[in-house]
């Protein structure tokens, strides 16, 4: 692939680019093993959510290996030290104990490699923004019920929306913060997609949509710029 096509996912001066897989800082290309740049890759993909060990073994590993648990653990070291990450206070890789391991760094919005001037100023997401929108989604969804309650009843069509949604949310919640496969991806946006029908005024569809497809994107699943302009234009309306 072109360079100018590459998909580059950044985090302070870091930059992750694939096809090939590749890491940066600032302009420079940071000399890395490939098991440590894996796994920094797979850790991308889901930023904020657990990525269990097995998968990483299996990732890593695809055929069986006497030592594997040793394996991973002397790749993660070499990652942390490349990053200059400290595993007793880290900045980007959370150890979670007997399961895995999360990127807790700050992203920005992921974009094509060119589209980037070296210099520009590129908006952060907090690594805490899925888990704070969705507190923020409770708390405005129940203060909604209360006045919907207070002054009228909600319509079928309206309910139904809201089923929809929230069947949705918790089919989210179960896979991480990012469908594991296309077809999870693909089922949990079909059920926005529908309460955005049941109600076009359901906000809240409209913004998980738009992270769904946010994180199609950073997978690498759907890299179209349609696709992300989408998602943008999601979140404004929401």
């Amino acid at each position: 692939m072109d360079a100018d096509k590459r998909i580059a996912i950044r985090f302070d001066d870091w930059k992750l680019l694939r096809e090939p897989l590749e890491l940066f800082r600032g302009e420079s290309r940071i000399r890395i093993q490939d098991q440590p740049l894996m796994i920094l890759d797979a850790l991308l993909e889901r930023p904020g959510a657990l990525v269990k060990r097995e998968e990483l073994i299996a990732r890593l590993w695809p055929r069986a290996v006497t030592d594997y648990e040793s394996g991973l653990h002397t790749a993660v070291r070499k990652l942390r030290a490349v990053l200059d990450d400290d595993a007793e206070a880290p900045r980007y890789i959370e150890t979670v104990p007997r399961q895995g391991y999360r990127f807790i760094g700050e992203i920005a919005l992921p974009t094509i490699a060119s589209e980037v001037p070296t210099a520009a100023a590129v908006p952060v997401v907090p690594r805490s923004w899925v888990w704070a929108t969705a507190l923020l989604f409770v708390v405005l969804l129940a203060a909604g019920a209360w006045w919907v309650d207070r002054e009228r009843s909600p319509s079928a069509s309206q309910l139904a929306a809201r089923e929809l949604w929230l069947a949705g949310v918790l089919a989210w919640q179960n896979v991480g913060g990012g469908g594991t496969t296309g077809t999870e991806t693909a089922r949990i946006e079909d059920l926005y997609d529908r309460a955005i029908a049941a109600d076009p005024g359901l906000w809240e569809a409209y913004a998980d949509r738009a992270r769904v497809r946010m994180a199609r994107f950073i997978s690498g699943s759907d890299t179209s710029d349609a696709s992300i302009a989408a998602a943008r234009a999601e979140l404004a309306r929401a």
